[in-house]
């Protein structure tokens, strides 16, 4: 199955020093790291994700490239009159 979190589209490869977004190869200038993290487990840590720790509270993680993650994707912004537009499903997920 899926991992709980979401791919991020950030990766420290192939220098695995610095992470950078891999849309536009522009450096990390903030994170949201969660405690301990990164932590390159096996030196096999090279994406990111956020996941949900068991406080409610979201934070980055450093996963492997291959994990079978969700991802999130960037459309364009849409005009909405409320926030009664927006329709969730029931996993709250838009």
């Amino acid at each position: 199955g899926f991992r709980e979190g979401f791919w991020i589209f950030a990766s420290n490869l192939p220098n695995k020093t610095n992470f950078y977004w891999l849309n536009s190869k522009l450096p990390l200038f903030y994170s949201f790291f969660s405690a301990g993290q990164p932590d390159n487990t096996d030196k096999k840590e090279n994406c990111l994700e956020i996941y949900q720790l068991s406080t409610g509270v979201f934070g980055w993680n450093d996963c492997p490239c291959e994990s079978k993650i969700r991802f999130i994707c960037q459309r364009k912004k849409k005009d909405m009159s409320s926030c009664n537009d927006i329709h969730l499903a029931p996993n709250g997920i838009s």
